[in-house]
């Protein structure tokens, strides 16, 4: 796959809330990428939206890589898309038919799950806990799906955890599929305090 052209269309994104324990609410950037391949008539279009807090080089410097032609593996992973959509039109062939749902949606709150969610990861306040048995009978509605607790380094001692793990009913503890962060960034890196649960 030989380039010819890229083109980068920048874009900014606010977050309502913190996306997880290492993120804050400041506005983050990614870009749409338009790449021109030899041999090809249309371009392909993807989406570049790296986490820095995460490892990933900042934007700047995955544009950087896509401008040399020496991209770092999440701005190869964006070409690798490009050039898969500019097959797909040459070929009149629609993505869309290859499209499959996601296993899991995102709440940060009780509401509606959609029909083809298998894994639901509920994001977890110190609201929610203060009224755990509302989570619970929303959880109990549906019995069939798997839940990841999501607590964005919620407790701040072992014993906040354990206190709320022993009032989880057995029936909702069989329906939980991991705690994510369940502690503050101290804790989570002693290991004793990964073996409550």
């Amino acid at each position: 796959m030989e380039v010819k052209q890229i083109l980068f269309y920048p874009y900014e994104l606010k977050p309502k809330s913190t996306p997880n324990r290492l993120s804050g609410k400041e506005a983050r950037q990614g870009c749409l990428v338009r790449v021109q391949f030899e041999g090809l008539k249309a371009p392909g279009h993807a989406d570049l939206f790296p986490w820095p807090e995460l490892g990933d080089p900042s934007l700047k410097d995955q544009i950087e890589s896509l401008t040399q032609l020496t991209p770092f593996s999440q701005a190869a992973a964006t070409l690798m898309w490009a050039h898969y959509e500019a097959l797909a039109i040459e070929k009149k062939k629609s993505l869309l038919s290859d499209a499959d749902y996601p296993s899991h949606v995102t709440l940060t709150e009780n509401r509606a799950i959609p029909s083809y969610a298998k894994t639901v990861k509920l994001k977890i306040t110190s609201e929610a806990i203060h009224n755990w048995r509302e989570t619970e009978k929303f959880i109990k509605e549906y019995p069939t799906l798997l839940w990841r607790l999501d607590f964005n380094g919620l407790f701040q001692a072992r014993d906040e955890a354990q206190n709320f793990w022993n009032q989880v009913h057995p029936n909702v503890k069989s329906q939980i599929e991991f705690l994510e962060d369940p502690f503050t960034p101290e804790l989570m890196e002693d290991a004793v305090a990964l073996k409550i649960f």
